[in-house]
């Protein structure tokens, strides 16, 4: 095996290591943790459930007790961040 293929691997390995010690609250830029997240994700799906929510105002409340974008809270909602985090919540409502 030649020096620059091991070389190669090496550095995949470390950036894999830095890349997964650092998600979620690990973050040193993490404004959220693995517990809000479950809130927002529960919270979104009681209301969903009940279909008597506007998704814009429960949207614009999450933002203001999290302190936190628009963006990032459907980010959370559907699943693009925060990946790691598993509950279960309704998709069909997010589109």
């Amino acid at each position: 095996m030649s020096v620059s293929i091991k070389k190669a691997r090496n550095t995949h390995k470390i950036k894999l290591k830095y890349s997964l010690a650092n998600y979620g609250s690990k973050n040193p830029n993490a404004k959220l943790n693995e517990a809000n997240i479950v809130h927002i994700r529960k919270y979104t799906k009681q209301f969903y459930e009940s279909k008597h929510v506007d998704k814009s105002l429960l949207v614009d409340k999450l933002c203001k007790i999290y302190n936190i974008s628009r963006p990032s809270i459907y980010s959370i909602l559907q699943n693009k961040s925060w990946k790691h985090i598993m509950y279960p919540i309704l998709q069909q409502h997010l589109a």
